[in-house]
């Protein structure tokens, strides 16, 4: 059992311990860095690691498939190591299966891309450590499920993991599995702790040992981070000779412990310096005559003079009856003269540069966005698709064109319960089945699909000017199934849901647009249509909602055109 942060410092030989401390104390700041004073393999992760390219995920989808097949993961952090790359695959094994357990309604394209994911970070993070068994890794404030299955992931490869829980405790579904040692702090508060930055290899002093034993005192070092020098025992025929400390020796000059033992007349003879790389070859040199010329012998600093105690002239202080003249003030008869302001001076305003303003497209024009805008069928099995083509969809909703290499971005209750995905595009007859989900998150009510076409995505808002109430707004989908229908409206509200910005707004929906595009009037989207909100007697009408362009560009961050 781990009790303190201390404890979890002081690990040497334990691996797989899996810590959550909660809360903060009054020692939490000073406690994490005296952490990250830790010697060896460990690292503190702010945040887990984020697919930042396509070019990351399509490699890992590629190491997912193949570790299906050959029953190893196949990463750089694996380095040849067979039985590891196995391991890691028993692993992730373990840990899908705790996925599909704590996640309700967990669909196979679900499991694959939390897999990927996981891959994905194990790989990021063991290749960055080097990672002998029992290395220390802490991560700060990963609540999600998928996070926090990968924290148990590298404590089952043998890494010792610690959840620095401080502003918030885990997801309900990671906390109903059990898996990590809870450890209560405090109550939460809002801490932000400095990042962990990596400790440079510092140089090496050397303490010569005395009679066997090194001296660290002053340092505090542990003897695993010095050089250990043990000077050559006296010979016997000496031995009536008092021991003398050595002086400490920077080991970057090469140089040698230079000692000195005082004769009997008083005088004093030097020895001939230790060489500390190779002790043995230490020989007492003859007494040198203090006349002679020594080459090597460094030249000895004159002893400083002290004065006396009584020879300091002490300071001498103004007396007491020094007068200060007063500061002259000018008398109230001056008379200031007024500053002349010129009368009947006419200005001429400066004209800004003849900026013209960016046209709005016609409907027409917004209209032949309707391109780029997908219609999506979600089927429950593969038996849902006949040998002729034929599909039986569950669902259906639509999406949006983000990236050319086949990115769709859409809602994450349209994905749900899906294992194949029938994409139609506008102007092409062919549909495109894709398992390949490969993002999603249900608070935003977003997630990303994949298909093998280049596509031509819609721009996302830029965000540079606020959006406004009563501002005209494009929505393009396919409700009830009709295919790329396009609706004109306005926003009528902007709307804070679940920590989620949202739009409301008035162009009409139905389901099946959901996933949809919501344009402003220069063909950029500005919301991706989520929910239309209804009442048992009708009486809501045109109370549509889509999730803000902020959103989606920090879901979809990574997938966009460079």
């Amino acid at each position: 059992m781990i009790n303190s942060i201390a404890e979890f410092a002081s690990l040497s030989s334990e691996c797989g311990v899996f810590v959550r401390a909660t809360g903060e104390n009054e020692t939490f700041l000073s406690d994490v860095q005296r952490l990250d004073m830790c010697r060896g393999a460990y690292i503190r992760l702010q945040k887990l690691p984020q697919f930042t390219s396509t070019e990351a995920s399509d490699k890992y989808m590629a190491v997912y498939e193949n570790m299906q097949k050959s029953g190893r993961a196949d990463l750089a952090c694996v380095s040849g190591n067979e039985a590891f790359g196995q391991r890691i695959y028993d692993v992730c094994l373990e840990a899908a299966e705790a996925f599909r357990k704590a996640h309700k309604g967990c669909t196979p394209s679900a499991e694959k891309s939390f897999a990927v994911k996981l891959l994905f970070r194990i790989d990021s993070i063991l290749t960055g450590l080097g990672f002998p068994q029992g290395a220390k890794i802490v991560v700060e404030n990963s609540s999600k499920l998928q996070e926090y299955l990968c924290c148990y992931a590298l404590s089952r490869l043998g890494g010792n993991v610690f959840l620095l829980m401080n502003r918030c405790d885990i997801d309900t579904e990671a906390k109903s599995l059990g898996l990590s040692q809870e450890m209560v702090l405090g109550s939460f508060g809002a801490t932000v702790l400095p990042p962990f930055v990596k400790r440079s290899a510092l140089p090496v002093n050397v303490q010569p040992s005395v009679n066997g034993a090194q001296s660290n005192a002053q340092t505090g070092e542990s003897s695993a981070g010095m050089v250990k020098v043990t000077v050559p025992p006296h010979d016997s025929r000496r031995s009536s000779v008092p021991s003398v400390s050595p002086a400490p020796v920077n080991a970057q000059q090469g140089k040698g412990v230079s000692l000195k033992r005082p004769d009997r007349s008083g005088s004093t003879q030097e020895r001939r310096p230790v060489d500390l790389r190779h002790p043995d070859r230490a020989a007492v040199q003859p007494s040198v005559p203090q006349n002679a010329p020594q080459a090597n012998t460094p030249a000895r600093r004159a002893p400083i003079e002290r004065p006396p105690q009584n020879s300091y002239t002490p300071i001498q202080r103004p007396g007491q009856n020094i007068g200060f003249a007063p500061i002259q003030r000018p008398s109230q008869d001056i008379a200031y003269t007024q500053i002349q302001r010129p009368e009947n001076i006419a200005y001429t305003p400066i004209t800004p540069p003849n900026v013209q303003a960016r046209p709005e497209l016609s409907y027409e024009e917004l209209a032949t966005r309707a391109a780029s805008v997908v219609q999506i069928l979600v089927i429950a099995s593969p038996r849902d698709i006949s040998p002729n083509g034929e599909i039986r969809a569950k669902s259906s909703g639509s999406g949006v064109m983000i990236g050319e290499d086949g990115y769709i971005v859409t809602n994450c209750h349209v994905a749900a319960g899906g294992k194949i995905y029938a994409v139609r595009i506008e102007n092409d007859e062919r549909v495109y089945f894709t398992d390949r989900l490969v993002k999603y998150n249900d608070r935003y009510d977003l997630a990303v699909l994949k298909i093998d076409r280049k596509l031509a995505p819609l721009p996302v808002y830029s965000g540079s000017k606020p959006l406004a109430r009563g501002q005209k707004v494009v929505a393009i989908g396919s409700p009830l199934g009709m295919f790329n229908t396009v609706s004109d409206g306005i926003i009528s509200g902007i709307r804070r849901m679940n920590g989620v910005e949202m739009i409301q707004f008035t162009a009409p929906i139905s389901p099946g647009s959901s996933g949809g595009a919501v344009m402003n009037m220069y063909g950029e989207v500005i919301g991706i249509s989520t929910a239309g909100i209804e009442s048992d007697d009708g009486s809501a009408q045109n109370l549509n909602l889509a999730v803000g362009s902020d959103t989606i560009s920090l879901f979809c961050r990574g997938f966009f055109n460079k």
